[in-house]
């Protein structure tokens, strides 16, 4: 089967960036090009210069790790936050799925141990994902309490 849900959360500029980030390089950026101004040094050229780079180079889009929610037939993975591991589940390992107001619980072997947080999902992705999720636990006969 193919896939039944997929979702990608890109990081945005805004939260990659940070607004202190572009007070600091501008005020960088003008202190060595006044320094440069006044004593035409090349060590400040060269500040100037190098910061101009970082600066360009820091805030160009860039192959950011995306956070991800996947539904399958196979399988359920999520990744919603770089600092939590991704985490992968067959249907053959859940025996049954609560849905919650901000949460999917997958329950498997005694344990509530794998929590999808939709709390910042929109209202169309939260009912697209639940209509995914109970379309396959359905097939696969794994138990759904809403």
């Amino acid at each position: 089967m193919n896939q039944a849900f997929k979702l990608e959360i890109a990081p945005s500029l805004a939260s990659r960036v940070k607004k202190w980030d572009w007070i600091l390089y501008g005020i960088w950026c003008l202190l060595s090009a006044y320094s440069y101004h006044l004593y035409k040094r090349n060590t400040d050229l060269f500040i100037l210069i190098t910061t101009c780079i970082i600066v360009i180079l820091r805030f160009l889009p860039k192959k950011a790790e995306t956070n991800f929610v996947e539904i399958s037939g196979e399988r359920v993975r999520w990744q919603l936050s770089k600092d939590i591991p991704k985490v992968y589940r067959s249907w053959a390992e859940i025996e049954w799925i609560k849905f919650e107001k901000d949460v999917v619980s997958f329950y498997e072997k005694n344990s509530f141990n794998n929590f999808l947080s939709t709390e910042s999902f929109t209202q169309a992705q939260k009912e697209k994902l639940n209509k995914a999720i109970t379309e396959i636990a359905s097939e696969k006969n794994i138990r759904l309490e809403h």
